[in-house]
């Protein structure tokens, strides 16, 4: 007690003389600013060579480190361990904090120290060491513990929020049902950390570094986690609702039964993760890499820029509301769906079939005259051949003719003719956009049968370029998209790379255009005599890639939409017309 009491009467007349002189509280943030400790003379010689010799580093308030030294030095565990500490942070109020003094105990050194019963809100702790301490239940509000050293500390139950602990080494702490909400840990290093069932609600832990981190149960939920490395770390059941895990390393984490809803996971790497059962409703993947994840019996619903690549379903297929590339292609091409579609597509016809309206050329060249022009035609076969009247009319029928017959010399007129005019043009174009349709669905339907057939023998997604295709993955810009596929594959088939020692040769080969598909190639190449001894070796040159494995089956799907678009679009419109004509009586 005698200790106590003569440190608190020596600080009282340090802070009385400071503050009788113009500008004392400037002086204390002054040296505080400068990194070097002060009010030593409140202090024995012998008292302060001994904390100088203990503490290094120390930057802070010598008087506050003495109190300190004093309260650890009593009994753990007693009652009257840190009492007078925090009674003495109650009772003298500070400008900057009226609640509590404020404790500068910068770089300050303990180990393995027991702070238990200690209240350190608004304290200063920056760049000290404190590894292996015990501060379970300890209450930092507010505090700076940045760049400190925590390594293998117990900080379970105890209450950090807002606290500044960025660049801080946590690395093994013990952190069970810790109060963290709104602390800030940009940068710190949380390797092999347990945090169980900790409150991280709306922490900042951009870049931080917590491989092999244990995070089950806890509430994570609005976090920043951005560029954050959570590499093997243990997720199960953690929430992180509305968190930004923007290019996050989830190096196989496990994150069985956690909530991502809500959450951003653009440029994400989830490579190996397993996410068995996890809820990631309206979460955003703009950009993820899924390598090898296991997503089975997720909550994909309402997903963004979700591409899964040879993704483990573990399970269950996925829900039918996911949105992916994958699924999109899963439930389109079905040979159940293609008759129905054949069908709807076959209606475009029935009009021509009720109401024939395409002209031959000669109703093209030669109209059908109007009524006038007929009574006029018959009233001219009662005239003399040599009457005016009857020279007059045909003189008239020629010169009407004339410009269409002669346009009609011109190949466009020509053309235009046998095609039938506009009538015939729609429906011309109208019937090659249903075949074409029709013909890219039903390869389609093969691509994909295939694929889902390996899909459920491994028990995963296709490789992303697989069904996307080459030149395609999170950043499709980057590697060149559709035209980089087109112009590959254009590549491919006029020209041959022969690889040699001294580096490979291009040769242009336009025959390959001609080279036989891969399934007859397969087929001749399992006849063994016939292969080896009777086929000429052009015939045994493999055909260059296809145009669905380089522009990949989901390019091809979005073509073929549009094409289903424009032949629906034909359809109601001579539906419409059909109708609008029945209407006027036309």
């Amino acid at each position: 007690m005698a200790v106590g009491d003569r440190l608190t009467r020596r600080a009282a007349r340090t802070k009385a003389n400071m503050n009788s002189q113009p500008g004392g509280a400037i002086f204390t943030e002054t040296r505080r600013a400068s990194r070097a400790p002060y009010n030593e003379g409140v202090l024995e010689p012998a008292s302060l060579a001994e904390l100088r010799r203990r503490h290094p580093n120390f930057s802070g308030d010598w008087s506050h480190l003495a109190r300190l030294e004093a309260e650890l030095a009593l009994e753990s565990g007693s009652a009257e361990r840190f009492a007078r500490w925090n009674r003495w942070r109650l009772e003298q109020p500070a400008v900057d904090n009226p609640r509590f003094e404020p404790v500068h105990l910068e770089g300050a050194s303990y180990r393995r120290a027991d702070f238990r019963g200690a209240n350190l809100d608004g304290a200063f702790f920056c760049q000290a060491q404190l590894p292996g301490c015990d501060l379970r239940e300890v209450s930092g509000k507010q505090a700076n513990f940045q760049d400190v050293n925590f390594a293998r500390a117990d900080l379970s139950r105890s209450d950090f929020t807002g606290a500044q602990l960025a660049e801080a080494d946590l690395s093994g702490v013990t952190a069970v049902a810790a109060q963290w909400k709104l602390a800030n840990f940009s940068g710190a290093q949380l390797a092999e950390a347990d945090c169980r069932h900790c409150d991280l609600q709306g922490a900042q832990l951009a870049k931080a570094r917590m491989p092999r981190i244990n995070l089950t149960d806890a509430d994570c939920s609005g976090a920043q986690l951005r560029l954050a490395d959570l590499n093997e770390g243990t997720l199960e059941q953690t929430n992180f609702a509305g968190a930004d895990l923007d290019e996050a390393n989830l190096h196989y984490a496990n994150g069985h039964n956690a909530n991502f809803a809500g959450a951003k996971l653009d440029n994400a790497d989830l490579t190996g993760s397993s996410c068995l059962g996890a809820n990631f409703t309206r979460a955003s993947f703009h950009g993820a890499i899924l390598r090898q994840a296991n997503l089975g019996r997720c909550q994909l619903t309402a997903v963004q820029g979700l591409l899964l690549d040879e993704t483990f379903l573990a399970g269950d297929e996925f829900t039918s509301q996911a949105q992916d590339p994958w699924n999109t292609l899963l439930q389109t091409y079905t040979w159940r769906r293609l008759p129905i579609m054949a069908a709807w597509m076959l209606l475009f016809f029935a009009p021509f079939l009720l109401r024939p309206s395409i002209p031959t050329p000669r109703e093209m060249i030669e109209p059908t005259p109007d009524a006038s022009f007929l009574q006029l035609q018959e009233a001219a076969k009662k005239l003399p051949l040599q009457s005016p009247e009857f020279e007059r009319f045909a003189v008239d029928r020629y010169y009407a003719l004339l410009p269409r017959i002669a346009s009609a010399e011109n190949w466009p007129m020509q053309f235009w003719l046998v095609l039938g005019g506009a009538e015939g043009l729609i429906f011309w174009l109208g019937t090659i956009l249903i075949v074409a349709a029709i013909w890219q669905r039903g390869i389609l339907n093969v691509y994909v049968a295939r694929l889902r057939q390996k899909a459920k023998m491994f028990r995963r997604t296709p490789s992303l370029a697989e069904y996307c295709g080459q030149f395609h993955g999170p950043a499709e810009e980057d590697q060149g998209g559709a035209a980089a596929a087109i112009y590959h594959w254009l590549a491919g088939h006029l020209t041959e790379r022969v690889r040699m020692t001294g580096g490979d040769i291009v040769r242009f080969r336009p025959l390959r255009l001609f080279a036989l598909p891969s399934w007859i190639h397969q087929i001749l190449s399992r006849w063994k005599k016939l292969w080896n001894k009777m086929l000429p070796d052009w015939v045994k040159t493999p055909p260059p890639a296809s145009l669905a494995e380089v522009f990949g089956v989901y390019r091809m799907h979005r073509v073929n939409r549009m094409l289903i678009w424009a032949s629906f679009t034909l359809v109601a419109f001579v539906w419409l017309r059909l109708a609008a004509m029945a209407y006027l009586g036309m």
